[in-house]
């Protein structure tokens, strides 16, 4: 038996029963972002941001790792025999649908544990890094094709499955000096393309997700730290939470003697991002918190 004197099969019952409830009433539906873009553009940094802001403005978030990432880092190659494109592209797509169900059935769970224990609802979201059209920009259309005729699977279908499309361009296209790849490559060693690859790459996976009705493109017009601040602010629409707000501070500096001190010293230039999210009326009482975020020039 389970608590309450009520066998496995009765809790079970219950909890199928109260799930399909929570279900119905929306309280439990999650809204699904596809965070895309180029190699090289910032995705596994800003999921982590996206994760740590939405959830302080009240949120509950689950990011879904990349497919492609997890199976590469872990043993597969991509394959370099002729004609196994498709047949790549094809289990590629399907482990990625599979991990996206999995984590939207998570992020369902969560939710509905929440309400039966009587806390009240709170906005949820699955932050996907990348999504299923991205697998188009890496093969010819006869491939993709193929690979959609293969699974049952219409682009229609696939641009249906995520409330909003976020494109990071790649550092390759606007921040050249910032692209990294191979062995070399802190945030991601299985990345393999070239800067030029990675630029060709990042247009493709763009055009990929043409059509959809919420697609935002996200530049390297900005620093990296602004950068990501223009990807949560999106979402917070999206998920009707608190939008990011940049406040300019002015500080004054006193000037100090070079000679007095005891190492040489260089000017720099620092820019500081200041993010203000409005607490959430049901998990905090205060106004505002902060958060900064640093870059370096």
């Amino acid at each position: 038996s389970v608590g309450g004197g009520r066998t496995v099969a009765e809790g079970q019952a219950a909890w199928r029963a109260a799930a399909a409830a929570a279900k119905a009433s929306g309280a439990t539906t999650a809204k699904v972002v596809a965070l895309t873009g180029g190699p090289c553009a910032g995705k596994s940094t800003a999921l982590a941001f996206l994760s740590d802001q939405l959830s302080r403005r009240g949120a509950d978030v689950i990011t879904c790792p990349e497919a492609a990432t997890l199976v590469m880092s872990n043993g597969v190659r991509p394959p370099t025999a002729p004609g196994v494109a498709c047949a790549w592209q094809s289990l590629m797509l399907s482990t990625m649908l599979a991990m996206e169900d999995n984590y939207k059935e998570w992020a369902a769970l969560q939710a509905t544990a929440r309400v039966l224990g009587g806390r009240p609802p709170r906005p949820s979201v699955v932050v996907c890094d990348r999504g299923a059209l991205d697998g188009k920009s890496f093969v010819e259309p006869a491939v993709w094709a193929a690979v959609l005729e293969e699974r049952g699977k219409t682009t229609e279908e696939l641009q249906a499955r995520y409330d909003l499309v976020v494109h990071l361009v790649t550092a390759a296209i606007g921040a050249a000096d910032h692209y990294e790849a191979g062995d070399g490559a802190l945030s991601n060693p299985a990345r393999f393309h070239s800067a030029a690859q990675a630029a060709d790459v990042d247009r493709a996976t763009l055009a990929a997700w043409e059509g959809h009705p919420a697609l935002v493109r996200v530049d390297n017009s900005t620093g990296f730290a602004r950068k990501v601040v223009r990807v949560l602010t999106p979402i917070c629409a999206l998920v009707g939470l608190p939008r990011p707000r940049e406040v300019t501070v002015t500080v004054t500096v006193r000037e100090i003697e070079r000679a007095a001190l005891p190492v040489p010293v260089e000017d720099v230039r620092i820019t500081i991002v200041g993010l203000h999210a409005l607490a959430h009326a049901s998990s905090r009482s205060s106004s505002a918190e902060g958060d900064v975020a640093g870059e370096g020039a």
